[in-house]
């Protein structure tokens, strides 16, 4: 297992090795992921700012450059 204990987790993004993972009111980011599937490291929280209420729920993510 990757990530656990996330709230309606259902945007994802992949860069540079980092995991990027925007649920209900977070988005976390899980760093060199792509090296550790076996022992992924501590999910770190980004931003956590959006309205908890489930109507606003949906965040789409994407990673630029």
């Amino acid at each position: 297992m990757i990530a656990k204990d996330l709230n309606m987790p259902n945007g994802v993004a992949f860069r540079n090795g980092d995991l990027y993972i925007a649920g209900n009111s977070k988005i976390s980011k899980i760093s060199k992921v792509e090296s550790n599937l076996s022992t992924p490291g501590k999910r770190q929280v980004l931003y956590d700012k959006f309205p908890t209420d489930d109507s606003h729920g949906w965040k789409y993510i994407c990673v630029r450059p």
